[in-house]
């Protein structure tokens, strides 16, 4: 396989569907329209359970690779230094934006999956992830061109 850099999800999708590529790595909420349409087909989602909305699509894991664990996430962040009353004000609202049945339904709908985690732990996991994500570039003698 022979990796392809992209710009962005829109020149990837394209080359996707017009053929000139033949696999792609994205999230889904990125193609969760062709796949309803049944212009791509999900082969797998690299995340550590199936989703929600691909509850036929096997995990990475699943399909013979287990090590292969990609999570797309969003998150929200505030400046160093901002008081904690109003970070955890933040954090309430929205907390509430996502328990709201409305907001969660649209999102699932788009692919996405609503996870939630406290300020505390959120820094635990982008901590894990730097980790991760570090040792396999150093393992993998990746450098800047």
């Amino acid at each position: 396989m022979t990796h392809v850099p992209y710009k962005g999800s829109g020149p990837a999708v394209a080359d996707l569907l017009g053929g000139q590529v033949d696999v792609l790595i994205t999230a889904a909420p990125t193609v969760s329209a062709q796949m309803g349409s049944g212009r791509m087909r999900p082969l797998a989602v690299a995340h550590g359970k199936r989703l929600p909305s691909l509850p036929d699509v096997p995990t990475a894991a699943e399909a013979g690779f287990p090590e292969f664990r990609i999570a797309n996430w969003f998150g929200f962040a505030a400046p160093k230094g901002t008081p904690k009353a109003a970070i955890d004000y933040l954090y309430t609202q929205v907390q509430r934006q996502l328990q709201s049945a409305d907001v969660r339904d649209k999102l699932v709908a788009a692919g996405a999956e609503p996870v939630t985690m406290t300020p505390a732990e959120a820094a635990r996991y982008i901590d894990a992830e730097a980790a991760r994500w570090g040792d396999l570039v150093r393992k993998a003698r990746i450098t800047l061109d």
